[in-house]
Parts: C-alpha cells; structure tokens; sequence
C-alpha cells in the first residue's frame, strides 16, 4: 500500500471540511481552526491492510466549540466512505469521537475524531 498517496487522498478530503489540513504536526502559530492527521498505526490483516487515521481539530480556547463541532460533524460524515481508483482501493469506517476542553491543553481545544481506513491492493 502507498501510505503516501493515501495521506495524500486524506488530506484532499479533510480541505473540503477545512481549509488548514497538516499531516503529522501544524506549522508554526497555525491560524484557528485547523486540522492535524496521522496515521499511528498501521496493521497487516490479510487480504487488508489498516490504517488508523487520527484526526484532531484545533480551535481558539476562547471561542465557542460550534465551529469545530461542525467540522467535526462534517468528517463524520465519510464514514463508509470509499476510495477505488488505480491507485487506492480504500473504505473508511468511522470508530470514535471525543472532544477535548482547553482545560487539557494550553491555548486551544480540540475535538479528537478516530477512523479505521482498510486498504485492498
């Protein structure tokens, strides 16, 4: 499987919800909301292989939470969502979201959304 291109599919995706989508980790003093996705975790499960995709979405702590429960709201969306071309052969499968407060985290607060992506070559 090309985890690359995958990221690359995800990331495409994720701009549709929200326009500031980073792979891994934010640049430097992103601009509120925005996006981070990685993949963690990558498993062999013959004939599949699966990747957990972790999604966190990253608000102002100072501001209202509605934003990013849209956003949020808007990826749970592409639960059984598929992928098929030359390329990927890819169905996501929506597993868990959970909403973190400012409390938790210095200056921001976050919403944590966790998919399942299966992967047939």
């Amino acid at each position: 499987m090309n985890t690359n291109a995958l990221a690359e599919r995800v990331a495409i995706l994720l701009a549709t919800k929200c326009p500031r989508v980073y792979r891994d980790k934010p640049i430097d003093n992103p601009t509120f909301p925005f996006i981070v996705f990685s993949f963690r975790t990558v498993v062999s499960n013959p004939p599949s292989v699966d990747y957990n995709l972790f999604i966190d979405i990253f608000d102002n702590a100072g501001k209202s939470a509605r934003e990013i429960e849209n956003i949020a709201d808007s990826i749970e969306m592409l639960n059984n969502h598929i992928i098929f071309d030359d390329i990927l052969n890819a169905n996501f499968m929506f597993e868990s979201r959970q909403f973190v407060a400012n409390s938790d985290l210095i200056s921001a607060q976050a919403i944590s959304i966790d998919f399942r992506i299966r992967t047939y070559q």
